[in-house]
């Protein structure tokens, strides 16, 4: 158990509580906390007649201002705390430091996050992949090669943990460099589809995260993926959907993205394949066509320019006191880019044995990662 301060439990019962009432929404959520200023407030002075002025429907009312008093609605927020209160659970609030940024900027922000894994991933720069649960042999590999050059390119990929094109996805960023979050149309403790829970659990120990806007409790509802693909494509600097028919929820990702200013790609695929036309009907609307990574990087070099240069500065921080002279040097090389192993021998000048052996212990500190293309440094922000 994770102890949380006594100040932030009494806060966070109020957003719980609040994000459970019937009725309330994102967009009248936020609402009331922009009248009120504070949640706590919300349920200690907000009288009924300001609340019907602001369209607040009667059951709405009766839940706040019932809530001081011992019932249904404080329990649950109650229970939610508990499940806060293990590790690797986390809430984020729209108020708090690590909310994500680009997220907040979207219409209609989650005023709650809750978060099963790595919550400083969230505001890493990603990049959502999107597709057909029904996807071809074709879909699947691609989608599984993309994911995982983006991720050793250093971008976290994002997607809905759902079967076909979102699995592949997560499976190949894994592979790769980057974490991967999944963005759930249920609640953390309802993982959907079940046949992906090893899935998840993967994606949560690669310091990636599983995220949801929906109480715990809540069940995969097909209204539910809607409001997922609006945080999906909110979290990202812009949607790739690489197979997609013309009625697929990923075109939904797409228009959210579209609507929330970020840069939309498709991958294009045989005119014989009806799980391209959705892909299709994209590029013709102005998605980028993709056909390898460059094309995305190329479109997201602006758009990105103040993030990049973020992380950029967050990976090359070295702390010189804390690092040997051979671990200074290697880690020099890394904050350039991925780095095979017969690199670093050549131009490093470290003897070969040595090399490996602090390589290793970089490793066993949580500091770089190896994968195929050789070593990569981890963002501090995103280190254990």
């Amino acid at each position: 158990m994770k102890p949380l301060p006594s100040e932030k439990l009494s806060e966070y019962v109020y957003w719980l509580a609040l994000h459970r009432v019937d009725g309330v929404g994102p967009s009248v959520f936020l609402k009331l906390f922009d009248k009120y200023h504070s949640v706590q407030e919300i349920f200690h002075s907000a009288q009924s007649s300001e609340l019907r002025a602001l369209n607040i429907d009667p059951v709405s009312i009766q839940q706040i201002r019932s809530f001081n008093t011992a019932g249904p609605l404080r329990a649950q927020a109650e229970r939610d705390l508990r499940w806060m209160e293990q590790n690797q659970h986390d809430l984020l609030t729209y108020t708090d430091d690590q909310y994500p940024a680009l997220l907040k900027q979207i219409a209609k922000p989650p005023p709650i996050l809750f978060v099963k894994g790595n919550p400083g991933c969230l505001s890493g720069l990603q990049l959502a992949m999107v597709g057909s649960r029904n996807a071809t042999m074709l879909g699947r590999e691609t989608a599984k090669a993309f994911a995982r050059q983006f991720s050793n390119a250093g971008l976290i990929v994002t997607s809905g943990l759902a079967l076909g094109i979102d699995g592949e996805c997560h499976r190949g960023a894994i592979e790769g460099a980057m974490p991967t979050i999944a963005v759930l149309g249920s609640g953390l403790d309802r993982i959907y589809p079940v046949r992906h829970r090893s899935l998840a659990e993967q994606i949560v120990s690669g310091n990636g995260a599983l995220v949801s806007e929906f109480p715990l409790g809540t069940e995969a509802l097909p209204m539910n993926f809607p409001r997922r693909n609006r945080i999906i494509s909110g979290l990202s600097l812009g949607t790739l959907v690489v197979e997609a028919n013309l009625r697929s929820g990923s075109l939904i990702t797409a228009k959210y993205a579209l609507e929330q200013n970020r840069e939309v790609f498709a991958v294009p695929g045989s005119i014989h394949n009806p799980g391209s036309r959705g892909c299709h009907a994209l590029i013709r609307q102005g998605a980028k066509l993709v056909e390898r990574i460059d094309d995305v990087f190329e479109e997201l070099t602006g758009l990105g320019e103040f993030q990049l240069e973020e992380l950029r500065s967050h990976t090359e921080k070295l702390e010189a006191d804390n690092y040997s002279k051979e671990e200074t040097a290697i880690l020099k090389m890394l904050s350039q880019g991925t780095m095979h192993l017969d690199f670093l021998v050549e131009n490093t000048s470290i003897a070969v044995s040595q090399l490996m052996s602090t390589l290793v212990e970089l490793e066993i500190k949580g500091i770089i990662k190896p994968n195929s293309g050789g070593y990569t440094l981890i963002p501090v922000s995103l280190r254990r």
